[in-house]
């Protein structure tokens, strides 16, 4: 199961949480995108250097961008090559007291950058499917997106990708994405999101694993 964004004005709001500062972050989610060049998950970005926070979205022409950004320096940890047309999980992870930001696709692709920002605190929200600024609206699916406070490491990566919410150390928000009308977070912090247009998809990505209860009963992932 999964979420469909039409690519014109679906998003999933989940308001003003996880914010992050000096400290880390890890933002992971499976996506399966239609088109290329839009916008998949993250908080507080309207996609320029104007505006700090945190923000993964499609490449044209193909690949994926993981930012991160202060409002005045901004970092794109980059990977080139064709995405779309098929599952793909991206995990996107934030250090700040080393001040690097990295991206893994799938279980091969890790890419390092070193940023010499400051915070990404600001006041807009957490959204799926669009820019903080309402634009580059993401046409395609997107499954089980995972919010953590701290930096995941390799094989934590590789356990959530296959195991979705297997890891609850520093799980800060959990949204499966089963299609319930209001999207539940179910990490414990309660930050569930306001859909809009997003419908439900009986398509999913390839995982396996535990039995996660959801408001719909038990649901295998």
């Amino acid at each position: 199961m999964s979420r469909s964004f039409d690519g014109t004005n679906d998003n999933i709001n989940m308001g003003n949480t996880n914010d992050v500062s000096t400290g880390q972050v890890s933002l992971a989610t499976w996506v399966y995108q239609v088109a290329t060049g839009q916008a998949l998950a993250g908080k507080k970005f309207d996609g320029t250097a104007t505006q700090a926070g945190y923000f993964m979205s499609g490449r044209g022409g193909g690949g994926i961008f993981w930012r991160v950004c202060d409002g005045v320096v901004q970092t794109s940890v980059t990977t080139g090559g064709a995405t779309q047309g098929r599952w793909v999980f991206l995990c996107g992870t934030f250090n700040g007291t080393t001040d690097s930001a990295n991206l893994y696709v799938n279980d091969t692709v890790k890419i390092l950058n070193a940023f010499t920002g400051g915070s990404l605190a600001n006041t807009a929200n957490f959204t799926l499917g669009e820019f903080g600024g309402g634009s580059t609206d993401y046409n395609g699916r997107e499954a089980f997106v995972h919010m953590y406070n701290r930096v995941l490491n390799d094989g934590e990566v590789l356990q959530i990708m296959r195991y979705p919410g297997s890891i609850r150390q520093n799980l800060q928000g959990f949204w499966p994405l089963w299609g319930v009308p209001t999207e539940p977070d179910i990490s414990g912090s309660q930050f569930s999101g306001t859909v809009t247009g997003a419908i439900p998809s009986l398509d999913g990505p390839p995982i396996n694993g535990m039995v996660i209860s959801s408001p719909m009963g038990s649901y295998a992932a």
